[in-house]
């Protein structure tokens, strides 16, 4: 289980850093498609790598994408939590990993996923 948190943490940590990245744009210099000189466009509406950067975020709403990876970790905390009053306490019984999984699960396709968290596996 402690590596499929752990693999969970690093995708959130990847999606905040790559939301800011978008948020913020990039170190320069910039390029543009027009090959015009810096002093002659706007960095944020030609800047190729800025846009270039946008299209690999999953999300152009910044403060949206901010907010998901946030409540993706309360959850994952609140899970977590969980998990260890079951374990402690014995007043609830954490029956499944299946809402780790699910987590998991938009992030399939990363190379490090392991096909055992796929949902349905035991």
């Amino acid at each position: 289980m402690n590596d499929l948190i752990g693999f969970i943490t690093a995708r959130l940590d990847e999606d905040e850093r790559t939301t800011i990245a978008f948020r913020d744009g990039h170190p320069g210099p910039c390029l543009n498609y027009e090959g015009q000189s810096p002093e002659n466009y706007s960095e944020y509406d030609t800047c190729y790598r800025h846009l270039a950067t946008a299209e690999a975020s999953r999300y152009r709403d910044t403060a949206f994408g901010l907010r998901e990876v946030e409540a993706k970790r309360r959850l994952l905390a609140y899970l977590i939590g969980l998990e260890d009053k079951a374990t402690d306490n014995n007043w609830w019984s954490l029956d499944t990993d299946l809402p780790f999984k699910l987590l998991a699960l938009p992030y399939a396709d990363h190379p490090d996923y392991q096909a055992e968290w796929a949902p349905g596996t035991p």
